[in-house]
């Protein structure tokens, strides 16, 4: 919803107020899902799915979840999976979203500005 508002006509102060909630947002959900997840695995209760997913879908969303942030930064964010790639996966949708999430979100974080 943020990033919707954020799309919006708002002047520099509005922009810069909804940027940081949504970065703040986006953190705080990190460092939630890291702890549960170290706790898991911890107490060896970390069980991975193993069902369909789409792979291309997975993708696709987490590159619109950075898509304000590489533009900023006037980074291009592209997919490409090889035709050989199956249209469906199994495994665990979830565990490959936060993977793929955390390598791109700190592949954006770490790039320096280009403006």
């Amino acid at each position: 919803m943020l990033q919707m508002l954020m799309d919006t006509d708002l002047d520099a102060d509005q922009l810069d107020y909804a940027q940081t909630a949504h970065a703040s947002g986006k953190d705080l959900i990190s460092i939630i899902n890291e702890v549960l997840d170290q706790a898991k695995i911890e107490s060896g209760r970390l069980e991975l799915e193993a069902v369909p997913f789409d792979l291309r879908n997975i993708l696709d969303n987490v590159v619109s979840l950075f898509s304000g942030k590489s533009r900023e930064k006037e980074i291009e964010l592209a997919i490409y999976v090889s035709n050989k790639v199956p249209e469906i996966l199994v495994g665990d949708p979830g565990r490959f979203r936060q993977i793929i999430t955390n390598l791109v979100g700190n592949s954006v974080k770490y790039s320096a500005d280009r403006l």
